[in-house]
């Protein structure tokens, strides 16, 4: 079972989303639970899917998101455009289909002010798999689509996350792969009518490179990205940037290279003293292990000191999502070959961040 996003609810305890794959087949299945955080599952349920006319080599179930809600329950969002919402204890009140192609992924969600929803992600050419467009769009509180629209470029792109900017602007970021220009990252303002405002790219990133985003409660857009080290693209790198209020350029703030092999970044965070987390796999050798392990990086935007965790012994694990709670301590979801939540207490420079809690699921 992979967790694609972890995200706290308002009681506290910690909503997961998940996709399970029985056996070795193509049947996937998209899990919902919820976590307290002493590490007790306190629900997991499978929700079902809308019916789909693909074909069954290119349609799966699967969950990319989770966003909680004041009233304790949770939107999620998935595969060929499902999109639900659930009550405080995983019991579906409605669903819908949404995007303008039959294989639209919905990868985020965002909520805002007036109880409308922003989605976005991908969504290929009808009777063409993967042939992929940024697709977004703006739903009402039940669910209905105001608009929704999909904002091509040169090349397959696809909008992996969505964050509000300092101004209260909406961003959209993701990628686009160019045939020959290797692959770019972008970054789009949206109004809320549905206009492209602005649009900025930045270079070197790997073939469909994972882009995490966040936005401080410092007015700080921060952006982490994996990018290439080389010109063949066979390792690659983690990079930290910031982007300046009025959306027109980027600054890079932190490189990590790898000793060997490649790096990728699946999610970052920012702690209240300003230290950025940053998690997912990595190559180097650390611990005396050069295998693919879940790595975080505990860094800064302004000082040149860091230090990482290799929190997992199973090689090609990685941390797919990561959340601070009031306390500070992190809790983070595992996939792969280490499939499970883990929550660990605030790093000092006095203490190691050791894991305080965990669930197998």
């Amino acid at each position: 079972m992979s967790v694609k996003d972890i995200e706290v609810s308002t009681d506290g305890n910690v909503f997961f989303a998940a996709t399970l794959r029985v056996g070795y087949g193509d049947d996937y299945r998209m899990i919902l639970g919820k976590i307290s955080q002493e590490g007790k599952i306190l629900w997991k349920k499978r929700l079902k899917a809308l019916e789909s006319n693909l074909p069954s080599d290119v349609f799966f179930d699967g969950l990319n998101a989770v966003e909680a809600l004041p009233d304790g329950g949770a939107l999620v969002a998935g595969e060929n455009g499902f999109f639900a919402r659930v009550d405080k204890d995983g019991k579906t009140i409605w669903r819908k289909k949404h995007g303008i192609s039959q294989f639209t992924d919905i990868n985020d969600i965002m909520l805002i002010e007036d109880g409308k929803v922003f989605i976005a992600g991908t969504g290929g050419g009808d009777g063409c798999y993967r042939c992929d467009k940024s697709y977004i769009a703006l739903l009402t509180s039940d669910g209905n689509v105001v608009w929704e629209k999909q904002m091509d470029a040169d090349g397959e792109n696809y909008f992996a996350s969505l964050i509000k900017s300092s101004d209260g602007s909406i961003l959209a970021i993701g990628s686009v792969d160019h045939p020959d220009k290797g692959s770019q990252g972008r970054v789009v303002k949206i109004s809320f009518s549905g206009e492209n405002l602005t649009e900025l790219t930045f270079d070197k990133l790997d073939y469909r490179a994972t882009i995490a985003s966040f936005a401080s409660a410092r007015g700080t857009t921060l952006i982490a990205t994996t990018i290439r080290s080389n010109k063949r693209g066979s390792k690659s790198d983690m990079a930290l940037y910031t982007l300046n209020d009025d959306i027109t350029k980027f600054k890079l703030q932190r490189y990590f290279g790898p000793i060997v092999g490649s790096n990728e970044i699946y999610a970052v965070n920012q702690m209240e003293n300003g230290d950025v987390v940053i998690a997912g796999s990595s190559a180097q050798k650390i611990e005396g292990d050069r295998a693919g392990t879940a790595i975080i990086f505990n860094t800064n935007t302004e000082r040149s000191d860091s230090w990482s965790n290799k929190i997992t012994s199973k090689r090609g694990s990685r941390v797919n999502d990561i959340v601070i709670l009031s306390d500070g301590s992190q809790v983070f979801s595992l996939s792969s070959f280490d499939t499970r939540i883990a929550r660990r207490q605030p790093f000092t420079d006095s203490s190691p961040a050791e894991i305080i809690s965990e669930a197998d699921r």
